[in-house]
């Protein structure tokens, strides 16, 4: 199948490079998908607006493990709305952006 890689900031040398490299150092060879920033200038905007923006929010991995997989999940916004899981921590803490 492949693997996906998912970070909250630019894919230039993240996560996704480190599996790359672990991938090609031991000659295996799987579809990556690295889902990320790219290279570009950002705006401000609030949390939900930019990962919806720049594909990282949770209906954007629903549709990069879809097109993997092969096959349709029949995963929606209401699903991911009924799943969330509350932050445990204050919004005005830096570990909230």
């Amino acid at each position: 199948l492949g693997a996906i890689t998912m970070e909250n900031h630019s894919t230039v040398g993240g996560l996704g490079s480190a599996v790359a490299e672990a991938l090609a150092e031991r000659s295996l060879s799987a579809r990556l998908v690295k889902m990320g920033i790219g290279d570009t200038f950002l705006h401000g905007a609030s949390r939900e607006y930019l990962l919806n923006e720049y594909g990282i929010d949770a209906m954007a991995l629903v549709a990069r493990v879809e097109d993997l997989a092969g096959e349709r999940l029949g995963i929606g916004p209401g699903e991911i709305a009924a799943a969330r899981i509350e932050p445990v921590h204050s919004d005005a803490r830096p570990e909230a952006l």
